[in-house]
């Protein structure tokens, strides 16, 4: 380019560089990190309680939720089957020992956080347009 019909070419090129240096910094660095034992499909959901960073959950396209622990980035809980068809959203209860999901199966489900037993107790409903 002929630098008398482009008198600010050098700006813009050193406007663009330092943008790229700052673009690629902002995305060397994950938010979280990696999370060992992750989902074999993509995440479609996730939520964290308002009382404590522990119980972060996330949910997949092939409806399983799992339960992290940030501060270790360590696996929690699986439930693996917990849903049928792809999580499509969670959230959770104002306690924070309950959380609930649903999913393209047409299903909410309520899940607690702290199971007292071995057996994983849930309740579920229906919705409009579900089984």
């Amino acid at each position: 380019l002929d630098p008398t019909y482009h008198p600010h070419q050098r700006a813009r090129e050193y406007t663009r560089a330092v943008t790229s240096a700052k673009i690629d910094r902002m995305f060397a660095k994950p938010f979280i990190g990696a999370l060992d034992l992750g989902h074999r499909d993509g995440v479609t959901a996730s939520c964290t309680s308002r009382n404590a960073l522990v119980p972060f959950v996330s949910g997949s396209a092939d409806g399983e939720i799992r339960i992290w622990d940030l501060g270790g980035r360590t696996l929690v809980k699986d439930l693996p089957g917990a849903h049928s068809r792809t999580v499509t959203g969670m959230v959770f209860a104002n306690d924070g020992r309950k959380f609930y999901s649903c999913a393209d199966d047409g299903l909410i489900k309520s899940w607690n956080v702290y199971p007292s037993g071995q057996r994983e107790e849930t309740e579920e409903w229906a919705t409009p347009h579900g089984p």
